[in-house]
């Protein structure tokens, strides 16, 4: 299952949008938009400088924003293969 790292109000509204277009299965986690959230050592093992989105599944982790918005896509997979 695809699990998203979300702060609402951020750029990281646009996979979430995207997964809910796709009707792909997945859960969010929401961070607040604070130092505690974003730069937390747990949510930094995610993401280095501590940014939103990150989208994992399964022991990938995917956090540049344009590859989490095509990484769900079924034709991405058809172009890197």
């Amino acid at each position: 299952m695809l699990k998203v790292y979300f702060t609402p109000g951020t750029r990281a509204g646009r996979v979430v949008w995207l997964l809910e277009e796709l009707g792909l299965d997945y859960d969010v986690d929401i961070l607040p938009f604070t130092k505690e959230g974003l730069k937390s050592p747990e949510h930094r093992s995610r993401h280095a400088l501590g940014r939103v989105p990150v989208l994992e599944d399964g022991d990938i982790s995917i956090f540049e924003g344009f590859y989490t918005k095509i990484s769900p896509c079924p034709a991405f997979f058809l172009l890197i293969s």
